[in-house]
C-alpha cells in the first residue's frame, strides 16, 4: 500500500519535527555520565557480533579464556556492563555462561534483530549448529553514546520470547492516527519505507495478545489510549488482507 506524494510530503514533515524533537532529547539524556550523542553510521549488529564472536572464541581456547583476554574492559561496553561482567568471574555458582547465556557451547552462535530504533537497539544472541540448542538466550541492549554504539545491558532470559519467533511482518517507522486520506482516525498506522521508498502504510490491529514496550517500561498488553500520535516505533505481526495484528511493538 502506498500513500500519494501530496501524503508523504506531510508524513515527512511530521517525521522531520519528531526527529528534531527525539535528536534534542537523546542530546540531554546521560548513562554513566556521558551524552548520547548522533547517530553513528556503523550498524550495531557489527558492534554485537564483533564482541560476542571475540567471547566465544576465548570460551573455545584451551589455553586462555574471555577474562584472562581481558574482555570484560572492551570499549564497546558500558562501564555497568564491564561491571556485571567482572563480578561473573567469580561466581562459582552459575550453570550458564553468563555473557553467551548457554548452559552448553553451540558449534557457533548468531545475533538476531529485535529492533532498532534511532539510538537504542536490541538483540537476541542464538545458537547455531548441529545440537546448538538451549533453554535460555543473551538480549542484548545497545545505544549510542558519544556518537558510538555501546553494549549497554546483557540479560539472560528463559525460553522463546515473542520477538524471537517469526512473523509475516517486521517493520520500524512512525506510528500515526490521521483523518488525511488514505488514513483515517478509525485505525493506527504504521507509516515506513519499503526498497528505499518512503510513504508505505499498514494498518494495525490489537487485541489481548498484544504486547507493547513503551519508553521505560515493562512490556505489557497495548493500551491503545497510552500512544502518542505520531511516535517511533517498530512493529512485529502477521499481515492481513486488512492490516497487521500486532503481536509486538516497542516504542
Amino acid at each position: 500500500m502506498e500513500i500519494p506524494m501530496k501524503k508523504i510530503i506531510t508524513v515527512i514533515l511530521i517525521i522531520l519535527l519528531i526527529s528534531a524533537i527525539a535528536f534534542f532529547f537523546n542530546k540531554v539524556s546521560t548513562e554513566n555520565g556521558q551524552s548520547a550523542g548522533a547517530v553513528t553510521q556503523v550498524d550495531p549488529l557489527d558492534i554485537v557480533l564483533g564482541f560476542y564472536n571475540d567471547w566465544f572464541d576465548e570460551l573455545k581456547s584451551t589455553s586462555s579464556d574471555p577474562y584472562i583476554a581481558g574482555l570484560m574492559k572492551s570499549e564497546v561496553l558500558t562501564e555497568s556492563v564491564q561491571t556485571y561482567i567482572t563480578a561473573t568471574d567469580r561466581d562459582t555458582s552459575s550453570v550458564f555462561d553468563p555473557v553467551l547465556c548457554f548452559e552448553k557451547m553451540p558449534p557457533r552462535i548468531g545475533a538476531k534483530e529485535v529492533y532498532k530504533l534511532g539510538t537504542s537497539a536490541q538483540y537476541t544472541i542464538l545458537p547455531r549448529g548441529v545440537g546448538g540448542v538451549s533453554a535460555k538466550r543473551a538480549i542484548v541492549d545497545l545505544q549510542v553514546i558519544d556518537n558510538e554504539w555501546k553494549i549497554s545491558n546483557i540479560e539472560c532470559v528463559d525460553g522463546e520470547s515473542v520477538e524471537d519467533r517469526e512473523f509475516t511482518f517486521e517493520r520500524s517507522g512512525y506510528i500515526l492516527k490521521s483523518d488525511e486520506e488514505p488514513l483515517t482516525l478509525d485505525s493506527w498506522y504504521l507509516i515506513f519505507e519499503e526498497n528505499g521508498k518512503e510513504g508505505h502504510h499498514a494498518p494495525l490491529f490489537f487485541d489481548a495478545s498484544s504486547m507493547c514496550e513503551m519508553t521505560g517500561e515493562s512490556e505489557s498488553v497495548c493500551d491503545e489510549s497510552r500512544f502518542t500520535n505520531p511516535s517511533p516505533a517498530a512493529v512485529k505481526g502477521n499481515m492481513t488482507e486488512s492490516g497487521v495484528n500486532v503481536k509486538w511493538m516497542k516504542f
